[in-house]
């Protein structure tokens, strides 16, 4: 680094190059009585000495720099001045032109180092350009590579969810598809699905937002997320989650439900996570809502649209699947035909659309009174039928008993008129009563009419 040593160094070399030569030249002077003797051996030291000066002035210019140069010259010329007037000898002027012909050589080679220097620096600072520039391109490609890489695999795993539930029409497995999937895109520490209308699945606070606004959320920090409070989550589990997206489940303007992931790190989705998100919800509201509508057409085909219990050709299907399911496994179970009294009286009295109220209300109070794990079907106008499992004769008298005596204490409402009714009940149980499908229900027929003819309002077993 030729001109740019620091002044310091340039001081200090400088200063002791003065003292060497000043020690020199004392030393010169010292002696220079006894070279007196002999003239020839005094100019020879003379001419050594002050020929060491025009190295001096050359290598100054490139070790010292600018100011070292000028320095040493000033010197040099001074130490020829001194000799001169010292020991009169002014023979000695030819060495000033020689010392600034060195000084000048050293300038110039000088300069065109600085000058190779200076375009060199220039190159390297444009190589170091041209580096950063294409270290920002590389990079810039490697982002944009990994970008499309995850684009192209998202793409992917979209057309493997439009593939998978389009081969299922099943609710409860769409909805295992599109939170199975929407993870495995998207990742997450939870997925939830929620639709609405179902009681059971307990709605967020962002839930609520979404549902509400009918559009997207993203909140990458829930700890400064000016829109909600953790300490309005119900749940405290739910306040370790700081990053959240969700989006309506829509199908045209109407909104399903709502797809919401969530994760314990700040910042782990970004925008193309949402728009993911956002197709995977599209694709899933279509596919939700064409499997709710094939499950609302095979409900409508196996249930009384009146009552909500089973036709009756489906309670026959069952009875033959549970006859032969028992016959296999030596169970047992019971059937029951249950008819309202006189219910031709209450059509008369308060009309048909009344009776039909009347056949909702008894239908659900006879839900509540036989309890889950029951077959139950509308066999034919006001008439029920009850398949009964692992029920024997007398378990399922009980069940028939407290109907029956539950249904007599219920009073219904009828055009404003309080009403009671009444029912007649008919067992038969397998094997004993039959071990046919066709057998069972005609024992229990059977039974119905006897209790109807022993006067009504009772249960009719047959043989206990």
């Amino acid at each position: 680094m030729y001109n740019r040593k620091s002044s310091k160094t340039i001081f200090f070399t400088g200063t002791g190059t003065v003292v060497v030569f000043i020690i020199v030249y004392c030393l010169l002077s010292a002696i220079s009585p006894g070279l007196r003797v002999s003239s020839a051996e005094y100019r020879n030291v003379i001419v050594l000495y002050l020929s060491l000066f025009i190295p001096l002035n050359l290598i100054s210019w490139l070790c010292l720099g600018q100011l070292g140069g000028v320095l040493i010259l000033i010197f040099s010329c001074f130490f020829v001045l001194m000799t001169l007037l010292r020991y009169g000898v002014f023979d000695y002027n030819i060495y000033v032109p020689l010392f600034c012909i060195a000084a000048f050589a050293g300038y110039k080679i000088l300069s065109r180092l600085n000058a190779f220097r200076n375009r060199s620096l220039a190159m390297l600072e444009v190589l170091e350009v041209e580096e950063n520039s294409l270290a920002l391109k590389i990079s810039k490609k490697e982002k944009d590579m990994e970008f499309a890489e995850k684009r192209f695999k998202g793409y992917a795993a979209l057309k493997d969810i439009t593939e998978a539930l389009s081969s299922t029409l099943n609710l409860d497995e769409t909805i295992k598809l599109v939170t199975s999937k929407a993870f495995k895109i998207i990742g997450s520490d939870r997925v939830f699905l929620f639709l609405s209308g179902q009681k059971q699945q307990r709605l967020t606070t962002f839930d609520s937002w979404i549902l509400k606004h009918r559009k997207s959320l993203i909140i990458q920090d829930l700890d400064n997320d000016f829109r909600f409070s953790i300490e309005a989550l119900a749940d405290p589990a739910d306040r370790q989650y700081k990053s959240i997206i969700g989006v309506p489940l829509m199908s045209e303007k109407k909104v399903m439900g709502v797809l919401r992931m969530d994760s314990m790190a700040k910042g782990a989705y970004t925008q193309d996570d949402l728009r993911l998100l956002d197709i995977i919800s599209d694709l899933a509201a279509v596919s939700i809502e064409n499997s709710m509508l094939y499950e609302r057409t095979n409900e409508l085909a196996i249930t009384d649209g009146l009552t909500g219990f089973y036709v009756q050709r489906y309670f026959k299907e069952a009875l033959e699947l549970k006859v032969g399911n028992a016959g296999a496994q030596a169970g047992r179970f019971s059937v029951a035909m249950i008819d309202v009294d006189y219910f031709k009286g209450y059509n008369d009295k308060y009309g048909h659309a009344a009776g039909d109220l009347l056949l909702i209300k008894l239908a659900q109070a006879i839900r509540a009174l036989a309890g889950e794990g029951h077959v139950i079907a509308r066999y034919g106008g006001e008439e029920f039928a009850m398949i009964l499992p692992k029920a024997d004769k007398k378990a399922a008298m009980k069940i028939s008993e407290d109907i029956r005596k539950g249904l007599e204490k219920t009073l219904f409402t009828l055009r404003r008129d309080e009403v009671k009714l009444t029912v007649s009940i008919g067992i038969s149980s397998f094997p004993e009563d039959g071990t046919t499908a066709e057998k069972l229900l005609k024992t229990a027929d059977s039974n119905l009419y006897k209790a109807k003819e022993s006067g009504r309002n009772r249960t009719w077993p047959g043989s206990i």
